[in-house]
């Protein structure tokens, strides 16, 4: 059974909802700030884990980075790009923390409100792609630009 929990931390309330904080990925070697995003319809399957002995994962779910558009030609600002999955005989230990925490957290999924850098965002799931998800701008993040001027 999945945990379904989110870090409290990484959480705020708008407009009456909870909803979960995203940071830009800082780089090679940045396991913290990574989330987890379903792609497709849930595949939950059970497995033994070397470290965790059994483990259900959700194969649905990718391990994504957040980095911003530099592209005038978008309407998103921000994009998630899915990790690439190698199996190896060693992993750092930010890895497998990273695996147990995205397997443990509630994924975030199409339509789903995110808080990036102060602006509430929406995400669009594109599917099982390298770019699987792009977050764009609430009305509620456009009205607070305009009014900022």
């Amino acid at each position: 059974m999945l945990n379904n929990s989110i870090d409290l931390s990484k959480v705020i309330q708008f407009q009456g909802n909870e909803i979960r904080m995203l940071e830009v990925h800082k780089g090679y070697g940045d396991y913290v700030n990574t989330f987890g995003v379903r792609v497709g319809k849930p595949d939950v399957r059970t497995g033994e884990h070397k470290t965790d002995g059994m483990i259900s994962f959700d194969l649905s779910v990718k391990a994504v980075s957040l980095h911003k558009s530099n592209d005038p030609n978008e309407d998103y600002d921000y994009y998630g790009l899915s990790e690439t999955i190698m199996i190896s005989d060693t992993y750092h230990e930010g890895q497998v923390e990273q695996g147990r925490r995205i397997r443990n957290e509630v994924p975030v999924e199409d339509g789903d409100l995110v808080y990036i850098n102060g602006e509430v965002f929406y995400a669009k799931v594109k599917g099982n792609y390298s770019d699987c998800v792009d977050f764009y701008p609430t009305q509620w993040t456009l009205k607070k630009r305009r009014d900022e001027g």
